[in-house]
């Protein structure tokens, strides 16, 4: 699948940006907190228009979340779940850490191109584990301090596989911000281009 341009955003920087809402929301309604559901429905809304040439499905399931400003739960709950399995589907791994990095989530093509379940990742491992040694400190270290400060970072990265084998990938990796502005988790797009970019 090749990356094209939607509104000066990549597909990718696309579907990441719907992962950030939907983790997001899917946190607001697990803490009850009503006001703070409303403001981000209302940045759904903005997703929504990006999104509009890429995916009907998640336009639907976003116009949906604002329609549950009255913070109908049920609604919102089956909502998110309906946009959850859109992301489940994609053809790109998909993961959401929080603020140190721990995986708090992945889709199944995260699962498929790195070999890592769901149940090894969640909680226990970190996207350190895919390092390849292919990249020096220097470079991890400058994509850290870009995300930490609240800035999207995209590259190439050559990875490593639980099986060893190394493959590359073009990377977004986007921060999730609370209300007041500060970064709280990360959410990364991983799109497999090792057959176009083969790792030597």
């Amino acid at each position: 699948m090749q990356s094209s341009k939607v509104t000066g955003y990549t597909v990718a920087a696309v579907i990441a940006l719907v992962i950030l809402v939907a983790a997001l929301l899917w946190s607001l309604l697990s803490s009850g907190d009503s006001d703070l559901f409303r403001y981000w429905v209302a940045v759904s809304c903005g997703v929504s228009a990006i999104v509009i040439a890429v995916s009907i499905p998640m336009v639907r399931s976003c116009e949906q979340l604002v329609g549950t400003l009255s913070y109908d739960h049920a609604a919102a709950m089956q909502s998110l779940k309906q946009m959850m399995s859109v992301i489940d589907t994609a053809y790109d791994g998909i993961v959401v850490t929080d603020h140190g990095g721990v995986i708090r989530y992945v889709n199944p093509a995260w699962e498929k191109i790195t070999g890592y379940s769901s149940e090894e990742a969640v909680g226990k491992l970190t996207p350190a584990v895919l390092k390849s040694g292919k990249h020096d400190s220097e470079f991890y270290s400058n994509m850290w301090l870009t995300i930490q400060h609240g800035n999207q970072f995209h590259g190439e990265l050559v990875n490593k596989r639980k099986d060893g084998t190394m493959y590359r990938v073009d990377e977004i990796i986007l921060p999730l911000k609370n209300k007041e502005g500060k970064v709280t988790g990360y959410a990364a797009f991983h799109h497999d281009i090792t057959a176009q970019k083969p790792v030597v």
